[in-house]
């Protein structure tokens, strides 16, 4: 059965894919210079494991497509929000409701009638470069979905330019710096250890704060969170040996979280990065860092270690898994492993942690200026 003209074309790829069938619309007609005669330009909309579900989508999307049409900005962010905000985290959804109110000035226009400039207007003024980018961001999601049924024929987001002051340079800890919060974990400074385990298992502030004790394999030695993405939904890291002990030691403070409150109670990633977090870097005299950067010192480690890509993105959580979980862990710890035993630490900083304490016997030459 063929769909009706003017609504799509519906085709299966070729080889051996996931979502083999491909419902497109026409985006475009382009001239054949060889044979003097116009052709279709397709873009394609969605793809699917069968036919009968492209079918149904295609169905849907021409029912639906003339009533989005005349979408104002509200009413495209209240339908896109509602099904984005169930697949990302608490976090995400807070920054991309942020961001909207940056553009809250146009919704009551219809969404194919706000132009480029106008667009480009609300991003100049939104704040610096960080917030530029995420209303940027969320502009190309929006512009993104009305696309996908066919309310407008451009990302307006491609064409936008971000001028709010420099990007915020990212670094991570350079040698001594981390051979201080080495040596400051194994002291016992207070939540030096916590900057340790961030650095060498690159987890973002709000997994770490959220970790639990049912997403830490204690015999395994790995831990499987993440929040900000699918992939990073699924993120598995294996545990340094060095830092085994120091989350051992948190483990057994039995709190809803590993890492919390004295009470027990989690931190929220705010009174963390401006509390503990913040006093552990005083105390240690190293340069004013962020939890991300410790991410970043992560990635470092890796690459220096000669790292595989693909085991880095893995790690990162940049990585999208055609298998379940189960055979993922199965097939991908023993190289993920491998990667992260094999991060190249400081040279002097061979220090010894038991879970009945440290080795007070270590070099501590790349301490003298603490």
């Amino acid at each position: 059965m063929k769909l009706p003209n003017g609504y799509g074309s519906i085709y299966k790829m070729s080889g051996k894919r996931r979502n083999p069938w491909v419902f497109a619309v026409t985006d475009d007609y382009v001239l054949d210079l060889d044979s003097k005669r116009t052709r279709r330009k397709y873009r394609i909309v969605e793809t699917f494991a069968t036919r009968a579900e492209a079918w149904k989508f295609a169905t849907e999307y021409n029912e639906s497509a003339s009533d989005k049409f005349e979408y104002t900005l509200k009413q495209l962010y209240d339908e896109w929000s509602t099904k984005y905000f169930e697949k990302v985290s608490k976090n995400t959804e807070i920054s991309r409701r942020a961001s909207y109110s940056k553009v809250k000035q146009y919704e009551s226009m219809r969404f194919r009638d706000i132009s480029t400039g106008m667009w480009q207007d609300a991003v100049d003024q939104s704040g610096d470069f960080a917030v530029q980018q995420k209303v940027r961001s969320l502009i190309s999601l929006l512009c993104e979905y009305a696309m996908k049924y066919n309310a407008i024929n451009k990302n307006h987001a491609e064409l936008l330019v971000i001028s709010g002051g420099k990007k915020i340079s990212r670094k991570d800890l350079s040698d001594d710096d981390l051979l201080r919060v080495i040596h400051g974990a194994a002291d016992g400074i207070p939540y030096a250890d916590c900057i340790l385990i961030l650095c060498l298992t690159g987890l973002r502030i709000e997994e770490f704060c959220t970790l639990t004790v049912e997403r830490y394999n204690i015999v395994d030695q790995y831990i499987q969170h993440g929040n900000k993405t699918e992939a990073g939904r699924r993120k598995v890291v294996p545990v340094h040996p060095m830092i085994q002990p120091y989350i051992a030691n948190w483990v057994a403070k039995g709190g809803q979280t590993i890492f919390c409150r004295p009470d027990g109670r989690p931190y929220s990633t705010r009174a963390f990065r401006e509390g503990p977090f913040r006093q552990a870097v005083d105390a240690l005299g190293i340069r004013k860092i962020t939890p991300h950067e410790c991410k970043h010192t992560f990635a470092s480690l890796l690459d220096r270690a000669n790292a595989r890509e693909s085991d880095i993105a893995a790690l990162l959580g940049h990585t999208r898994y055609d298998t379940s979980l189960e055979n993922y862990i199965h097939k991908r710890l023993p190289d993920l492993r491998r990667a992260v035993n094999g991060l190249q630490l400081p040279s002097d900083s061979n220090v010894i942690v038991t879970d009945k304490g440290y080795d007070q016997n270590r070099d501590i030459s790349g301490l003298n200026d603490v």
